[in-house]
């Protein structure tokens, strides 16, 4: 139920800010690494995001 909620918020937040990166969903979302990295995760398997490397190891998220 809580991870439900946290990929409503992670997803509202990419909307807004497309191209972000993690550290940002972080800080935008107020919720811990550890959970925006699962709600990614979660979000990434089921077709909702999309992920584009920009340098090596330096990601940026967007909303399909």
């Amino acid at each position: 139920m809580l991870l439900l909620q946290v990929e409503k918020e992670v997803l509202i937040y990419l909307r807004k800010h497309p191209g972000c990166r993690f550290i940002d969903i972080v800080r935008g979302t107020g919720n811990s690494r550890g959970i925006v990295h699962r709600c990614l995760d979660e979000l990434s398997r089921k077709g909702e995001l999309a992920t584009r490397e920009v340098r090596k190891r330096v990601f940026r998220y967007y909303p399909r």
